[in-house]
């Protein structure tokens, strides 16, 4: 029952995942919002995805209340990570403390280290 109810497809990555990078990528290309809002995606993320990336994007400080990119939000277009690591990043330099946040980013880009296989979860967990 479970395998007939599910979608013939996997949705589509940019319904599934948040849009902060791309929105940020695209105005770095010189887009205002009204052109990324218009913007021929394949399958468009939905307006409230689009607000919440902008939100997100704003409380970051890599776009400023206007939806100009700042001078960090430039600066995180340059680094593959998501915006809000980038942005940790960025504050850790400010506090001292870049390598322990670096260590940080690293384990949030990788898949967990911490696997319990299913026939050895009492063996996983013993160790």
């Amino acid at each position: 029952d479970n395998f007939r109810d599910r979608d013939a497809f996997t949705p589509p990555e940019i319904l599934r995942s948040s849009i902060e990078q791309v929105i940020l990528q695209m105005k770095a290309m010189g887009m205002d919002d009204a052109t990324i809002d218009s913007f021929g995606f394949l399958d468009a993320p939905s307006s409230a995805s689009f607000a919440a990336a902008r939100r997100t994007l704003r409380s970051i400080g890599a776009i400023d209340e206007e939806g100009n990119l700042t001078v960090d939000g430039r600066f995180m277009t340059h680094i593959p990570l998501p915006p809000i690591v980038t942005r940790m990043i960025l504050s850790a330099r400010v506090h001292g403390c870049v390598e322990a946040v670096v260590t940080i980013a690293a384990i949030f880009s990788t898949r967990s280290v911490f696997v319990r296989p299913q026939d050895k979860q009492r063996e996983a967990d013993q160790a």
